[in-house]
Formats: C-alpha cells, sequence, structure tokens
C-alpha cells in the first residue's frame, strides 16, 4: 500500500511546524511504511521534511505536480514550463507589483529545469485580470492560497500539469496500481489525486469540496489528524 501524504496543512501546520508528537510518530513508524510526499512546494523543501521525519527510500511528488525527485533531490521525471510562460511571468511581476518564485534546478542533465512558478501578493483586483492573461494551451494555473490582507497565491505549472497527473506517473515509475494509493490531503489542489487514488483521507482542516470527495475524514492538523489517518491505513490493511 503506498501511502500519499500531502504537506501543508496534513504534516505541516499553519506555523510551518511538524508536532514533536507526529516527529514521534513519523521516526518510529516511518521506515516501515512506503510513504511518498506529495506537495506544491518546491523539491529543496522536500528534502528538509524528508530528512526531519526520516522516511524510506522512495519518490516524491513536488513543484505542484511538475517534478517526481528521490530522497537525494535527483530528478527523476520533470515536466518543464514553456519558456514563453517564464518571459511572460517576468512581465507580469513587473506590470503588476508581486512576488515571483521560479523552481529553478539544475537537473541531472545541467540544465536549468523550470517546473513550478509561484505568484504571491495577487491583490483581489488583479486576480482575474492575471489568470485570463496566461494561455491555457501552454500553462496550468492554480490559485492555492489567500492571506487576508496579503493576497492570493497562484500556482503555474506546463500545460495540464497538476499533483494528479504527477501520482500517475509516480505509480508508473513505482509499477503501482492507482487502486493501491492511499492520499491524505487538505487542500483543493488535492483534488486531481482524490479522483484518481484508491482510497482518500481528507484532514479535519480540509476545504469542503476535497471533504466531500473522501472516504474518510480524520482530526484537523493542529491536533496530529494525519497519525489519526495512518493507524486507520495500518489498521485496513
Amino acid at each position: 500500500m503506498k501511502i500519499i501524504l500531502d504537506l501543508d496543512g496534513t504534516v505541516v501546520n499553519r506555523s510551518g511546524v511538524i508536532t514533536q508528537n507526529l516527529l514521534n510518530y513519523l521516526h518510529k513508524n516511518g521506515n516501515s511504511l512506503d510513504i511518498s510526499i506529495c506537495t506544491g512546494r518546491f523539491s529543496d523543501y522536500v528534502l528538509e521534511i524528508i530528512k526531519k521525519i526520516k522516511l524510506g527510500d522512495s519518490y516524491h511528488i513536488c513543484d505542484g505536480g511538475g517534478r517526481i525527485v528521490d530522497n537525494t533531490g535527483s530528478t527523476i521525471w520533470v515536466k518543464e514550463i514553456d519558456s514563453q510562460i517564464i518571459k511572460l511571468t517576468h512581465e507580469i511581476q513587473n506590470l503588476f507589483d508581486i512576488d515571483l518564485l521560479l523552481s529553478d534546478k539544475i537537473s541531472d542533465f545541467k540544465i536549468n529545469s523550470i517546473a513550478q512558478i509561484i505568484l504571491r501578493r495577487v491583490k483581489d483586483e488583479h486576480l482575474e485580470s492575471i489568470i485570463k492573461m496566461y494561455p491555457r494551451n501552454l500553462a496550468n494555473i492554480q490559485k492555492v492560497w489567500y492571506w487576508e490582507g496579503h493576497g492570493h497565491t497562484l500556482s503555474i505549472t506546463a500545460q495540464n500539469i497538476d499533483k494528479g497527473q504527477a501520482l500517475k506517473k509516480l505509480t508508473e515509475i513505482e509499477n503501482l496500481h492507482l487502486n493501491d494509493c492511499v492520499m491524505v490531503a487538505d487542500g483543493n489542489n488535492d483534488i486531481p489525486c482524490f479522483k484518481i487514488c484508491g482510497t482518500k483521507i481528507a484532514m479535519g482542516n480540509s476545504s469542503k469540496q476535497l471533504s466531500e470527495l473522501a472516504d474518510y475524514c480524520v482530526d484537523t492538523v493542529d491536533n496530529d489528524g494525519v497519525i489519526e489517518a495512518l493507524e486507520l491505513i495500518l489498521n485496513r490493511h
């Protein structure tokens, strides 16, 4: 059984902390569980988490579904963003005065490899205008965060690329069936995974849309709901 864990809102709380209780649980049980991370974060953050929770060898989805890496951070698979989208994003940044982050990573072939663009501090009045500026035949755009007073955060990946597409690729790489995957998550960007994986577990702090797709609901991230989820998985299998 492959366990797919989201990070923010699932393993990591709103303050960016993994509780000591969860760390202790994963240190004790992590090596006996087949766990992969699936996150919108960049790969360097995934590596920090892997080391912190001491996961066994596996492959992990990062960059909003644009990249799969192993435990060392080496790229196993990547879907790069078209150069036109990168150029357009720089123009949008200057036009609307927003924050820009690129998953600029040197791949195994020593080529810059950008699999995700993050736009932050997007104001309400600019949100739809910015989204419409991106050609849908070249890019996939998701609203992944809204921080009151600081605006929206947008994730931009290559066309048709999201966490769900990356999960399909991960199962191909690991020769698994999607029915054998259990996903534990909380956000709308996890919906593509919930639509295809065998078992769906929503955190107590999940969005309404995600919870409606779930087979099970557990406690919130602040109350270590992921431990409840992992115990449920262990008891079922």
